[in-house]
């Protein structure tokens, strides 16, 4: 399970997430757009893997449920968080779907306890036709260097 080359663990965040995008989304048939500034402060090196490997648990969702076509990762920092989302145009699904989901479907818990051990938040919007956005928000004092 583990995708994330050593060679992109040990690259700062932006060109990190750069990297992993491009590859998933030219190993998978998925268009990815990836944003983020180009100046971005420095973060720990613990958030810095917990967002590599809450992008990489997002991503996976998309590939294997979501049938879509476009997805866009946007890395963003406010006064107070970083913020990432990860947003596809595939066939979404409703809340009392997860809680239907068969024992092995678990990324977005798994995406909710990375976020919560940093001391942030996930929130997921999606509908059924309408595609999916998965927003983590993490406190930028628990994730800068």
């Amino acid at each position: 399970i583990d995708q994330l080359t050593t060679e992109i663990r040990n690259l700062p965040i932006i060109p990190a997430l750069a990297n992993y995008t491009r590859e998933f989304g030219d190993n998978n048939g998925i268009r990815v757009k990836f944003n983020a500034p180009r100046a971005f402060p420095p973060l720990s090196p613990v958030a810095e893997l917990q967002l590599l490997r809450i992008t990489q648990e997002a991503l996976t969702n998309v590939r294997r449920h979501a049938l879509a076509t476009d997805v866009v990762v946007k890395l963003e920092k406010t006064s107070q968080a970083v913020e990432m989302l990860i947003k596809d145009n595939g066939q979404g699904f409703t809340l009392s779907d997860l809680e239907k989901a068969p024992p092995g479907y678990h990324g977005l818990n798994i995406i909710r306890e990375r976020a919560e051990g940093l001391g942030g938040s996930l929130n997921i919007s999606t509908a059924p036709g309408e595609g999916t956005e998965v927003r983590v928000s993490l406190p930028i004092e628990k994730v800068r260097l």
